[in-house]
């Protein structure tokens, strides 16, 4: 067992694994961004996580299996130890991972204390909306999915009317599960309205209810309560982005 551990690390498997998932977090990061700015459907974000975390076994893998030479890729079990160079490859791996780390934390800092593009996009007196994640009424675990899949794509379909400033996925969705003042998460966001509401699924049939709120004094401008089949739910989806633009005074473009 020692043996075995032993070679793992002088293979550098344990430092491939953490360079890949630092480095595949960076990536997940920046891709969840764009696809926010850009309002990607919510299976390409889920495409590419599946991939990263696919990546990971076969990373792994081949660090164990292959070994870097000067003369090109070999197997492992080719090379001799007084030819290996998997100290001077360790030292290259400790490097991408501090750089990795390094780009990790900036994003956070940014992100979290940094000025959103939402914000500095705004025009003043323009409404700036803010999609929370809606709640899972129905008790059961699987649902918790299907409740933040309806609000990401109610997201995307106001965003794709073009009406209206809209408050990234990244930065909405970090008030999930917290019992915040609404005003309170108004002033986070700089966001002049809040759509939040709840899904109850019970077999084939969903209810959906959305709510509008004016963030600066938390009062309700518009609820409705929308009882579908699961085939319907895109319906719905429209249904709350043209509700919205009508209360907001917004135009959808023809």
């Amino acid at each position: 067992m020692l043996t075995f551990l032993a070679e793992l690390r002088r293979r550098n498997v344990v430092r491939v694994g953490a360079a890949y998932a630092v480095v595949a977090w960076v990536i997940a990061q920046v891709l969840d961004l764009v696809a926010d700015n850009f309002g990607a459907p919510d299976w390409v974000m889920k495409f590419v996580l599946a991939a990263l975390l696919a990546g990971l076994p076969v990373a792994l893998f081949l660090a164990w299996a292959y070994e870097l030479t000067p003369d090109g890729v070999k197997k492992s079990e080719d090379v001799p130890l007084t030819e290996s160079i998997t100290p001077r490859t360790g030292r290259t791996l400790n490097i991408v991972i501090s750089v990795a780390l390094v780009l990790a934390l900036s994003f956070i800092a940014w992100d979290k204390l940094g000025p959103s593009a939402d914000a500095s996009r705004r025009v003043a007196g323009d409404p700036v909306l803010a999609v929370l994640p809606f709640v899972n009424m129905s008790g059961i675990a699987d649902n918790e999915y299907f409740a933040e899949g309806i609000s990401e794509e109610l997201l995307n379909t106001i965003v794709r009317m073009n009406v209206m400033d809209v408050i990234g996925r990244t930065s909405s969705f970090q008030f999930k599960g917290q019992n915040l003042d609404l005003r309170e998460i108004g002033r986070t966001l700089n966001a002049t309205h809040i759509l939040e509401g709840s899904v109850r699924r019970i077999g084939d049939r969903v209810r959906i209810t959305a709510q509008l709120i004016e963030a600066q004094n938390g009062l309700h401008l518009w609820s409705e309560t929308y009882d579908r089949n699961l085939v319907d739910v895109l319906a719905v989806q429209s249904e709350v982005a043209d509700a919205i633009a009508g209360e907001l005074n917004l135009t959808p473009p023809g």
